[in-house]
């Protein structure tokens, strides 16, 4: 495996799930000799976990408010 990009970055539960919210709508828009099934095992397992933990339900703009909030405390490397 190659990095592509070197640059790191932090994503939150609820970023996460929103993401695979995503993913999964775009794998059931496939067709089926065109999905991986190993990808469709990994969406559904992550987000039936993080379906039943409050990244559910948090919404970015305070998730963002946070990342500033503690930004001069260099939480995030």
């Amino acid at each position: 495996m190659e990095v592509l990009d070197s640059q790191q970055t932090v994503l939150t539960n609820a970023e996460m799930y929103r993401l695979v919210v995503e993913r999964r709508k775009h794998h059931s828009e496939l067709a089926k000799d065109q999905r991986v099934k190993a990808l469709g095992t990994v969406i559904y397992e992550t987000s039936s976990y993080l379906q039943n933990t409050p990244a559910a339900t948090q919404k970015i703009e305070n998730i963002e408010n946070l990342i500033r909030a503690i930004a001069p405390f260099k939480v995030f490397i």
